[in-house]
């Protein structure tokens, strides 16, 4: 990074509290998720289910996790080019005919339309909460959130709330990861209870079986079972791509899976290039931006507003209790605007 952002970087104090926690909502991820799936229409039968489910969805793990700040992430625009220039077909997804997930809907036309047109809108009803919302043009929602629980955020409790496997490569004593399709909350025991090796080798297996949902193929043959049979070391000790493939080399090791890994080594560099979240690669520049908006004052919610703006998309019954869900779950938020 050039010296002048990182000495900026530097004189950048940082304000913390005892008994702060940091609650990360991957936003892309979650509104996504919602509005696929919650079906809630508006009293002039316009389906809302992106803003209300979302709001509920955040409003839910705000209430769970009681943190003293809230940031929502969503994607840039343009955020997927970077990784694109590593591998053209990362999420260039080949499934064939664009099928309607919304029955309300006519047209694909249509149902992109209202995605937009909600999204657009529940970024002011997040305008008038005690949460902050970062989205930088040319920066996907993964690094963001990646660069603010490891440079910003680095003596805190962190929750990341995501269905994206690749937070869990985050995962520490200090850092834990929210799977809200799951329900289950990851932590590095849970992680080596689930997938039997050490926390830290989360990426190493990430980059060796690859990632459909982004389009990343991994080395062909290679899942957990086969993976920790090959290399049983990945059970205590922590691995990347140099030492993998010197335990592959190594005397008296064979089998298929050894030699998979020996001849895709280029293809495992690439995946650890696609996935990595330890050093993202953001501009000095970016991380500057990142760092104003975050350390922007947090404006208490503005109720009266927010309930004027439900009235106003005729949202008036989706939340029975508007004052008391708002009381209920920015409440803490509230107490510690500012910081």
């Amino acid at each position: 990074m050039n010296a002048k952002y990182l000495d900026i970087l530097s004189k950048m104090e940082t304000k913390r509290n005892d008994g702060d926690k940091v609650l990360i909502i991957d936003g892309t991820n979650t509104f996504l998720r919602i509005w696929s799936s919650v079906p809630f229409m508006a009293e002039n039968g316009e389906h809302m289910g992106g803003i209300v489910g979302f709001l509920r969805s955040i409003g839910s793990n705000i209430r769970d996790y009681d943190p003293t700040r809230c940031v929502i992430v969503f994607d840039g625009k343009g955020g997927s080019q970077r990784r694109r220039k590593i591998y053209s077909e990362y999420k260039q997804h080949r499934s064939g005919k664009y099928n309607i997930r919304r029955e309300e809907y006519k047209s694909v036309e249509d149902e992109q339309v209202s995605m937009r047109r909600q999204m657009a809108r529940l970024i002011e009803y997040l305008d008038l909460l005690p949460v902050t919302v970062v989205c930088l043009d040319n920066i996907e929602a993964d690094d963001v959130v990646a660069y603010m629980t490891q440079d910003y955020f680095v003596d805190l409790k962190v929750r990341i709330v995501s269905t994206d496997r690749d937070f869990l490569q985050l995962v520490s004593d200090r850092v834990e990861v929210w799977s809200p399709v799951k329900k289950k909350l990851y932590t590095p025991d849970v992680i080596r209870d689930e997938f039997g090796f050490h926390p830290d080798n989360y990426l190493i297996y990430r980059a060796l079986t690859g990632d459909e949902s982004d389009n990343i193929n991994g080395i062909k043959g290679i899942g957990l079972k086969t993976l920790l049979k090959a290399f049983p070391e990945l059970v205590d000790k922590t691995y990347d791509v140099d030492e993998i493939v010197q335990l592959a080399a190594s005397n008296g090791r064979s089998g298929a899976i050894v030699r998979s890994v020996l001849e895709n080594r280029q293809l495992l560099e690439r995946n650890v290039r696609l996935m990595q979240l330890s050093d993202v690669d953001i501009s000095g520049q970016s991380k500057i931006k990142i760092l104003d908006i975050v350390k922007q004052v947090v404006n208490r919610a503005a109720n009266e507003l927010f309930k004027r703006k439900l009235l106003e998309d005729y949202l008036g019954q989706a939340f029975k209790y508007p004052d008391d869900w708002l009381k209920n779950t920015f409440g803490r938020l509230n107490r510690f605007q500012g910081q």
